[in-house]
């Protein structure tokens, strides 16, 4: 059986990984914003895919002042640093979803965008095949599942 769970900010998980966004964007000589960190730890601490725009819009309704570019700045940021995965939606646009557990899958609700994740993956054997069959080197590999949360299907 397939097990997983809502997706839950962990406080203290958080906060690790606002402070690591802090330190590696000062060594990179960029600056370490107020409105940087409060855009981070927003986006760390989503219960659902949003896209870059509503998170924008999100931000702004929790007064944060920060401009669409520095969205997707932090965004691209936040991916780099593995604290978030994009989400390809079926409309074909993508939003975004933190990661809390390292490798991980995630189911996203089509109605609502709730999302839960997935904490097993059975494609190693699959992937030593592929890997086998073409020659290449796997190194890593996206599975997305779309369908309705139980909420939004009791409410359709």
């Amino acid at each position: 059986m397939v097990a997983y769970k809502a997706v839950q900010a962990d406080g203290d998980a958080v906060e690790r990984s606002i402070a690591l966004v802090g330190r590696r964007l000062h060594e990179r000589g960029g600056r370490v914003t107020s409105q940087r960190l409060a855009l981070a730890r927003l986006v760390l601490t989503l219960e659902r895919v949003l896209s870059p725009q509503e998170l924008h819009g999100l931000a702004v309704e929790r007064g944060i002042d920060a401009g669409l570019t520095t969205v997707y700045r932090t965004l691209d940021l936040l991916e780099e640093l593995g604290l978030v995965t994009r989400v390809h939606g079926l409309d074909g646009c993508h939003g975004v979803a933190p990661r809390r557990l390292g490798h991980e899958h995630q189911l996203t609700c089509t109605a609502c965008g709730k999302i839960a994740v997935i904490d097993r993956c059975d494609l190693g054997h699959e992937q030593a095949e592929v890997a086998a069959a073409t020659g290449y080197k796997i190194e890593g590999h996206l599975v997305q599942y779309f369908g309705r949360c139980p909420d939004c299907r009791l409410s359709a």
